[in-house]
């Protein structure tokens, strides 16, 4: 069985983790005596095989230590446990979905892996993808905001990505700048096979551990410090060396409302939260109609 521990720290979060079904998220306080688990996430983690984990909490955050997963391709997803959770549940059901079609790791995570408020969810995509790094990964991490989801079904995402292993990263590009830095980072792949890649996340890394435990506390509002797309888009400015193996993919493809594959519902696209979860239930209600009705 997955080896999974608690250490209890000062500070005080609401963290769930997830694996499996939706129904084995478990919500927890990391400064409460007491911690359980429900028996699907550790039964789930028994079955699979997926990770021996430990969690602990201490000044500098929550630390995860993960073994290097036995997949080749690993899908990631994550949120904050108050503002993205609802719409985090309707996208994992068709992600999870997939990946299992796949043979594709599925992992998200609900909390803050280095911060304290709902906007430090996002730097949850540097410390996993550096988790990936220091356990040896060679694979391919395929990385999806809360608002992402698989569109098409049908497609193998796993020989595109091998078809593609030449490359380091596949981003989309943030505005029409046409600069190689401007990338965006709701959507993208990495191939830790690649020294590039390897780099990158070290600097990503390295990068946001500048950023102290004392201003992330002070930064209730985004851009009180550096945000994680603003860090990548500063390094690769500054080492433009590591944009010649990126491949920058059309936003018909990714990372968009009209992409035929992965899509996103930025805030751009509805007036408000419910408004962008009635959008992803009404597509994923869509998709899954339209794939059964290709499996019959």
């Amino acid at each position: 069985m997955a080896n999974l521990s608690i250490r209890h720290g000062e500070i005080r979060r609401k963290t769930i983790i997830r694996s499996g079904p939706l129904s084995s998220f478990h919500l927890r306080h990391l400064n409460t005596s007491a911690t359980t688990f429900s028996k699907g996430v550790l039964g789930h983690y028994a079955k699979q095989k997926f990770y021996a984990l430990t969690y602990g909490c201490s000044d500098r955050g929550l630390n995860l230590m993960l073994n290097k997963p036995w997949h080749d391709f690993v899908m990631f997803q994550s949120c904050d446990p108050q503002e993205y959770f609802e719409m985090l549940s309707s996208t994992s059901k068709i992600n999870n979905l997939y990946c299992k079609n796949m043979n594709i790791l599925y992992n998200s995570f609900c909390g803050y892996l280095r911060g304290f408020h709902s906007w430090h969810a996002a730097f949850n995509r540097i410390v996993y993808a550096n988790y990936l790094l220091d356990a040896q990964f060679r694979g391919w991490l395929i990385y999806l905001d809360a608002d992402a989801y698989v569109y098409d079904l049908s497609f193998d995402i796993t020989k595109y990505l091998v078809g593609n292993n030449k490359n380091s990263f596949i981003f989309t590009r943030g505005s029409d700048s046409g600069h190689n830095w401007d990338v965006n980072d709701g959507v993208f792949f990495c191939n830790y096979s690649h020294e590039d890649t390897r780099i990158l996340i070290k600097k990503w890394m390295n990068s946001f551990e500048r950023t102290s435990i004392a201003d992330l506390r002070k930064a209730r509002n985004w851009y009180d410090v550096p945000s994680d797309q603003q860090m990548l888009q500063e390094i690769l400015k500054e080492n433009d060396d590591l944009t010649h193996n990126i491949l920058y993919e059309s936003h018909d493809f990714m990372n968009s409302r009209r992409a035929r594959f992965l899509k996103q519902i930025l805030r751009s696209t509805a007036t408000d939260m419910a408004g962008r979860i009635e959008i992803i239930d009404r597509d994923i209600a869509y998709s899954l109609n339209k794939y059964s009705e290709i499996q019959k």
